[in-house]
């Protein structure tokens, strides 16, 4: 399917609109094949799956992704500076951190 896409296009048919047929068939061969693996995917691993609230919730406290929505109220920079103090957080630009996960900036 895709190998005959490819020989169209290296010939240089795409470009007078042959091969609109056969690209048109394998996009369409290629949208089922990926609806087919979604519905096997919700069937199998998807459905009955349940979140636990507090670990969503200490998932979300914990991360420092909070600190991107906050320069909104507090401001770039003091964000980066709260950024900067998180404990087990070393900026590569302060050298090196013994125990601590680089972060570039």
């Amino acid at each position: 399917m895709i190998v005959r896409s490819r020989v169209a296009a290296q010939a240089g048919q795409l470009e007078l609109n042959v091969m609109m047929p056969l690209i048109a068939y394998n996009l369409i061969h290629s949208i089922e094949i990926l609806g087919n693996t979604l519905a096997a995917l919700t069937e199998r691993y998807i459905k009955g799956l349940t979140a636990l609230p507090h670990r969503c919730l200490a998932y979300a406290e914990g991360s420092l992704a909070l600190i991107t929505a906050l320069y909104l109220y507090i401001g770039y920079l003091n964000a980066g500076a709260a950024f900067k103090r998180v404990p087990g957080i070393c900026p590569v630009s302060a050298g090196d951190c013994a125990g601590a996960r680089a972060v570039e900036f």
